[in-house]
């Protein structure tokens, strides 16, 4: 995971919404706190990375089925 910190007036919202392709969720923090209530998540999907071997269908959830599909399974626990 790569995070950024940017700069606090960041206008998150409206980048998500100019992009929500590429930026298909944003979670604001509604917390008070000065420690806990400072972080906003930006969700970012990297279209160049999954256009290797993926067909990029802007439904980010179909993408990560896709993927966690493609994972191995373990045994069963006895």
């Amino acid at each position: 995971m790569h995070i950024v910190e940017g700069p606090a007036a960041a206008d998150l919202l409206s980048l998500q919404a100019a992009e929500p392709a590429r930026f298909p969720c944003l979670l604001e923090s509604a917390a008070a706190h000065p420690r806990s209530g400072r972080f906003d998540l930006l969700m970012m999907v990297d279209t160049a990375a999954d256009a290797v071997d993926t067909v990029y269908d802007a439904d980010p959830f179909a993408l990560l089925d896709a993927r966690l599909a493609a994972l191995p399974r373990c045994a069963p626990h006895p």
